[in-house]
């Protein structure tokens, strides 16, 4: 059962607890961190990979790592004993592929040649994925290869393991790109990943240029439950016009709060439009980017499993597979980001993956610490109860060893009173967000209870 006590505080609240608090507009995921992260072994038809990763770097002013990849090298058992190979051979398949990517980096001029390249050994998505993180890369470029038959089967493209592995913006670079795009197409569901796939998107693409956003809605064909004695065909025409316009204002309300979301990443002169179109996600996207001649499509990926991926795909996959120019593919945020995307965008914000508690209820209490609240709770054995009215928020928190959240207030003019409410085994937490500022409500589930923190101003 929750519990709720009021005892001398562990600090001492501020005298004036509501200064200095976090916007719900500040993110928590720098468009910019550290180097371009250029991943490549030297080989393929032309410098596209290397022209983008030197026009990105000049655009958020940071460097370019080569990272380069020998893999393990087979060992295929023909008879008895398997094949033997030179002592030295690692260290010449290392060499071959540096001075194949040296090659590449004289092309560019002597700045390039200044780009450190280094050769690891090892599988290359794991490998580029681990070097992307230790160095903090601001994103990960590769190449985009012919497509073909080993595309869909494991070992196959490497560009499809390298977008699955790796935690930050992948641009997989078509082999004709040789500047910055001009007009890019973004795959838009308002998830938080793309989101992250829109603004990375934006800020890859030309001055003067063109960023079309793309929602997609799934075809619904209601007429076999309608078309009944009870129902007529007009009638369900009728609810088909009033879904498709309440889904309207829906998505221009959501549109505009990402538009203003994305503003501050525009270059100069890029203009932003939206479209909203019905059909298969796929064939909407390459339609789109057919018609407005896009040099670069992106989409958010969910991350699915292995299994589910092989047997089903994904959005992502299928864009890389048939877009035919480069793509660009942003995996979601850390969990306070996407919290945080969430409530901008649609106003509720629900993380169901206990893993993801600690962090998303830190960014939640710095962005409302000092707010007076009224504290409830809802049991179905007792019924409604307000415990308290006034107090302010000092903070929200998750311990994952006893699986317990925490919210603790305190008396803003009495300050050696405060409240901690306790919350065993926590089932959900969700925030709710009004339509056009702060959060409203805190919820905790707990079995057949909830507790409820809704702030009062």
């Amino acid at each position: 059962m929750p519990n709720a006590t009021i005892e001398s505080p562990p600090r001492q609240p501020r005298a004036d607890l509501s200064t200095n608090l976090e916007p719900l507009s500040r993110t928590y995921d720098p468009p910019v961190r550290g180097p371009i992260l250029l991943a490549s072994a030297g080989r393929g038809a032309t410098n596209a990979t290397f022209f983008l990763a030197s026009a990105l770097a000049e655009r958020f002013n940071v460097g370019v790592e080569v990272a380069g990849v020998l893999e393990p090298y087979p060992v295929l058992l023909f008879g008895e004993q398997p094949p033997r190979y030179p002592p030295d051979f690692e260290t010449i398949q290392r060499d071959v592929i540096r001075r194949a990517i040296e090659r590449r980096l004289e092309a560019l001029g002597p700045d390039a040649e200044k780009w450190p390249v280094t050769i690891f050994y090892g599988d290359p998505a794991r490998t580029i994925s681990t070097v992307a993180r230790e160095h903090d890369s601001t994103m990960v470029v590769v190449g985009l290869g012919r497509h073909d038959r080993l595309a869909r089967l494991p070992g196959g493209e490497r560009a499809l393991h390298v977008l699955r592995s790796v935690d930050r913006p992948v641009l997989a670079v078509a082999p004709d790109a040789v500047a910055l795009p001009r007009t890019a197409v973004v795959g838009m569901d308002f998830s938080a990943a793309s989101v992250r796939a829109a603004r990375a998107a934006l800020m890859t693409i030309a001055e003067d240029g063109l960023l079309v956003l793309v929602h997609v809605r799934p075809l619904i064909d209601l007429l076999p439950l309608y078309a009944t004695k009870e129902h007529s065909r007009e009638s369900y025409e009728a609810l088909l016009e009033n879904w498709r316009a309440k889904s309207d204002r829906e998505t221009a309300a959501l549109f505009a709060r990402l538009r203003e979301e994305l503003r501050q990443y525009a270059p100069k002169g890029v203009t932003i439009e939206t479209q909203t179109r019905s059909g298969v996600v796929l064939d909407q996207l390459l339609a789109v980017a057919d018609e407005t001649g896009a040099h670069l499509i992106a989409v958010g990926t969910h991350g699915p499993g292995a299994i589910e991926r092989f047997f089903i795909g994904s959005v992502a996959t299928e864009v890389l597979r048939h877009a035919g120019r480069s793509v660009l593919v942003a995996p979601a945020p850390e969990p306070a980001e996407a919290a945080r995307l969430s409530l901008r965008l649609q106003g509720t914000a629900n993380v169901v993956k206990p893993e993801e508690w600690a962090t998303v209820l830190e960014k939640f209490s710095a962005r409302n610490d000092g707010r007076r609240v009224k504290l409830e709770v809802d049991d179905p054995d007792l019924g409604a109860q307000v415990q308290q009215s006034g107090f302010a928020l000092l903070g929200a928190t998750y311990d994952h060893h006893d699986k317990r959240v925490d919210v603790m207030l305190g008396d803003p003019q009495n300050h050696t009173r405060h409240l901690t409410r306790s919350i065993p085994r926590a089932d959900d937490i969700s925030i709710v967000a009004g339509a056009e500022g702060p959060e409203r409500t805190l919820r905790i589930l707990s079995g057949r209870s909830q507790t409820l923190v809704t702030f009062l101003d």
